[in-house]
């Protein structure tokens, strides 16, 4: 998703220079996101799974205390 850098003023060099830095460095903030985003699902999915062995232990534990308490 990033917008496209044509000249949007016709003849004026100073201002599509101008324009160019601000979408080259908005593109740059677009894609410094989307890094983002995938560094936090991949985190999420790692803490998912942390906490699904977590759950686990917990059960297998839970069981032998029961089983021990019978």
């Amino acid at each position: 998703m990033e917008i496209p850098v044509e000249p949007q003023f016709e003849g004026d060099a100073d201002l599509n220079q101008i324009r160019k830095l601000i979408v080259d460095g908005f593109n740059q903030v677009l894609r410094t996101m989307d890094t983002n985003t995938k560094d936090v699902q991949k985190n999420i999915n790692l803490l998912r799974g942390d906490l699904n062995r977590l759950d686990e232990k917990v059960k297998a534990l839970t069981d032998k205390l029961n089983g021990d308490a019978v």
